[in-house]
């Protein structure tokens, strides 16, 4: 437990995007899809989710990286998991569960959600070093 308290420490925006996310995802589902329409109503039931849910999990997984000195912040390293990731819900989670479909625009959207990770951290990073970092 210390070691995620130093975790959090070192990288608080991790927990921000975590807190954010949920946050996000609730409004999303009970208020967003019911109350938009059009193209917009499409993009919120569709596709949001899977936009935020790379923040969620890079964030996730470099709070428990950085306990043991480690991080995800290469952009090459954070679009492979990201891609990886996706094909893996896109076309191995229907053959466990038939109703779900596969659609090739919510990989770009993991993938997108990775790149605005890395693009935050690389920010937030460069902000308190003051130097531009070698992400």
């Amino acid at each position: 437990m210390k070691k995620l308290v130093e975790s959090v420490r070192k990288r608080p925006i991790n927990l921000i995007l975590l807190i954010s996310v949920i946050i996000a995802y609730l409004f999303n589902n009970l208020f967003l899809k019911e109350q938009s329409s059009g193209l917009l109503r499409l993009f919120f039931v569709g596709y949001f989710n899977d936009l935020i849910c790379p923040l969620f999990f890079f964030s996730y997984a470099n709070m428990l990286l950085i306990t043991v000195n480690k991080e995800i912040t290469r952009l090459w390293v954070t679009c492979l998991i990201s891609f990886c990731t996706s094909c893996v819900w896109e076309f191995v989670a229907p053959l466990m569960k038939p109703s779900s479909t596969s659609d090739l625009l919510d990989i770009v959207c993991y993938v997108t959600g990775g790149i605005v990770y890395w693009a935050i951290l690389r920010y937030i990073k460069n902000k308190n070093e003051g130097t531009r970092s070698n992400l």
